[in-house]
């Protein structure tokens, strides 16, 4: 029996919509991030920072006159990006035949990985934000706390990346499957006319 989450990404995943948000991820997103925001200093590509890092950076925007600049990435940029990367993983591992695992879970395993490192992205962007907005208050616990958030988002990033692949390689093994099997259906069938001109 399928479920809801079933229903649903059957109606709105296809290749279009996979492409589509490809784009913006990518292409687009990292021209934005890299042309916009390159004079930023960035907790969101670091996999750890100590408190010590923490204070430097953000002391560092304050000289700059960007600690403003930055609470806007992380309330802008920062919540889009993310959640569009979520989907398009969403998307792409449920058309590259994951979809064909058992479905006596609620979803497959590979499906919940972006869900989960979206919500861990937001809780760490969650803890920069109140860092930033308290400076110069030191926050410590905070700080550690947003660091670990950034050390699993890292380790669910590499994940992502191997999921990537093996969903490219599910979606050439099915696509070699079908090709093959219509090249036989084919066969058979001028095999047939051949005997049936006989």
């Amino acid at each position: 029996m399928l479920t809801k989450f079933d229903i649903l990404l059957q109606k709105i995943a296809n290749w279009k919509t996979v492409l589509g948000l490809f784009v913006i991820s990518f292409p687009i997103g990292y021209f934005i991030d890299n042309q916009m925001f390159y004079m930023l200093p960035r907790f969101d590509y670091l996999y750890s920072y100590d408190f010590e890092t923490t204070n430097r950076l953000i002391s560092y925007m304050q000289l700059a006159g960007e600690l403003k600049a930055y609470i806007t990435y992380e309330l802008t940029f920062q919540i889009f990006f993310p959640l569009n990367t979520a989907l398009f993983f969403v998307m792409f591992i449920y058309n590259s035949g994951f979809n064909l695992l058992p479905k006596n879970a609620l979803v497959p395993i590979a499906l919940i990985i972006p869900i989960v490192t979206l919500l861990v992205d937001y809780l760490e962007n969650a803890g920069l934000i109140i860092l930033l907005y308290s400076y110069p208050s030191k926050l410590i616990t905070v700080a550690e706390i947003t660091s670990g958030f950034a050390t699993i988002k890292g380790f669910l990033w590499q994940v992502e990346e191997y999921v990537f692949i093996v969903g490219i390689a599910i979606y050439i093994f099915k696509t070699l499957r079908f090709v093959i099997n219509k090249m036989d259906i084919l066969k058979k069938t001028e095999s047939a006319d051949e005997h049936g001109d006989l």
